[in-house]
């Protein structure tokens, strides 16, 4: 997905022709203007797309009726295993990672396959009961502001809110209010800060044996950042426009990078995800239930999945397999005299450095350059050219680098002060006095719209669509 006058269109249309139709027409509204996104951006997708719907609409009335629980429980594994293995085979059927023949992954496939596969397993264990709205499942799935990206969506708190879409009101003051604050500060996470950044990562990561160990640090930490907004930047922007239509989607971040360690940093990174895997992986290998060794093995296989859900490759499995070293590593050390690592400023340097140099092997197009950028840190020459000229090599210039340092400064002490809150920068701007949030408003607009970057159609793509 990109933001163009277009897609400020079809969202215009969107509402109203929302708030024009009969209540009882909201829900079908809303998911035919979906799967017709879906069909506009990736015809295999929407093929694919219904094709699970169906699938799982008709496995969960099934699981429903059924009485007996070893029937249900061959029901459920079967379904499980059959989305499972199309997600897995459709990931990795082209091949090794370096290979030229590249099978295009259909969007969203990732996202609403783990969404199905939550809700089948809900309606098994009796959490929630089988949709039997046809139109409103397929909104649960299809919902076109998470089906690119996510969140992944839980049944039991998205298809309630079907039910209440009857009180949105469109001249609703305080709905504006909270809508515009996600919106704006997403908007300024994406296009002030993320874009810009992407710039100069592709050029560092692009040709990384021509810069020195400085830059190479810079193209790192600055790919960790890019990542942060990029995709925060999404769910922002895709959480404001779901308020438009009375929608509250799953909050998918909440301040990751001041994490005290990887424990608290997978709690508020990628929340919808690290949850699934949790409740739907982690628990039911037994958790920490069976003994020390056994949670450390279940928590490596969680992260091996979490690392081949996000893509082909041994890179992704590598990266995957890091965070779950890191956090086993954190569980043996919590009890010791060496706990002190886990906490405090101490503690979130650390974890900060730690999930930086593991985006790493993220960013890198294969396990082999990944590791040729780690070495070519510890073992290049220091290049003698100024700062400046290694800038202007990547693509961008001084300028935009330092309009890139104001950015990540400004970020870094929003964050901060919502970390301190426990609550989110929007929710502050939100709750602020009516003159400050206009202020902010005000302040964030203009600065996108004057340094937001805009153009190159690879730079202004969300990174997570290729997930």
């Amino acid at each position: 997905m990109t933001f163009q006058l277009s897609t400020l269109f079809f969202i215009g249309i969107t509402i109203i022709a929302f708030y024009i139709a009969l209540p009882g027409l909201k829900p079908g509204i809303l998911a035919a203007v979906s799967l017709f996104f879906c069909l506009l951006i990736d015809r295999s997708a929407f093929v694919v797309l219904l094709s699970v719907t169906f699938f799982t609409y008709i496995i969960a009335r099934v699981l429903g009726s059924l009485k007996g629980d070893k029937v249900r429980k061959v029901v459920l594994c079967v379904s499980v295993f059959l989305l499972a293995s199309i997600l897995t085979l459709w990931k990795y059927m082209s091949g090794p990672e370096d290979s030229a023949i590249k099978i295009a992954i259909p969007v969203g496939l990732s996202f609403y396959t783990f969404q199905a596969i939550s809700y089948i397993a809900d309606v098994y264990k009796r959490k929630y009961t089988a949709e039997k709205n046809i139109v409103k499942y397929i909104l649960y799935m299809s919902w076109f502001p998470k089906l690119v990206s996510g969140p992944i969506e839980r049944a039991e708190t998205f298809l309630p809110q079907l039910d209440r879409l009857s009180d949105a009101r469109l001249f609703d003051g305080q709905r504006i209010i909270k809508s515009l604050s996600y919106i704006i500060w997403g908007l300024f996470l994406k296009l002030m800060i993320a874009d810009r950044a992407g710039i100069i990562v592709d050029g560092i990561f692009m040709k990384h044996d021509q810069y020195g160990k400085v830059m190479l640090i810079t193209g790192s930490l600055l790919y960790t950042i890019q990542i942060y907004c990029d995709f925060a930047g999404y769910t922002d922007i895709m959480v404001g426009i779901s308020y438009l239509f009375g929608i509250d989607l799953t909050q998918n971040f909440r301040t990751p990078y001041f994490a005290q360690n990887i424990t608290e940093f997978w709690r508020s990174w990628h929340i919808s995800l690290s949850s699934f895997l949790r409740d739907y992986v982690y628990i039911p290998l037994g958790g920490n239930r069976k003994g020390l060794i056994r949670k450390y093995i279940n928590t490596m296989i969680v992260f091996f999945i979490c690392g081949m859900w996000h893509g082909r490759g041994l890179k992704f499995i590598v990266w995957g397999l890091l965070h779950g070293i890191y956090s086993v590593l954190a569980g043996m050390l919590k009890d010791t005299k060496l706990s002190f690592a886990l906490r405090g400023a101490i503690g979130s340097v650390i974890t900060f450095c730690c999930v930086s140099f593991a985006w790493i092997f993220f960013r890198a197009e294969s396990l082999g350059m990944a590791i040729r950028y780690i070495l070519a840190v510890f073992t290049s020459v220091p290049i003698n050219q100024s700062f400046e000229y290694e800038i202007i090599k990547t693509g961008s210039t001084p300028l935009q680098m330092t309009i890139l340092l104001i950015g990540i400064a400004v970020v870094f002490v929003a964050d901060l002060a919502a970390y301190r809150r426990r609550t989110l920068v929007p929710e502050m701007l939100i709750n602020t006095g009516e003159i400050r949030r206009n202020m902010g408003f005000l302040i964030f607009t203009v600065a996108f719209l004057i340094f937001g970057i805009y153009g190159n159609e690879d730079v202004k793509s969300f990174i997570y669509m290729n997930f």
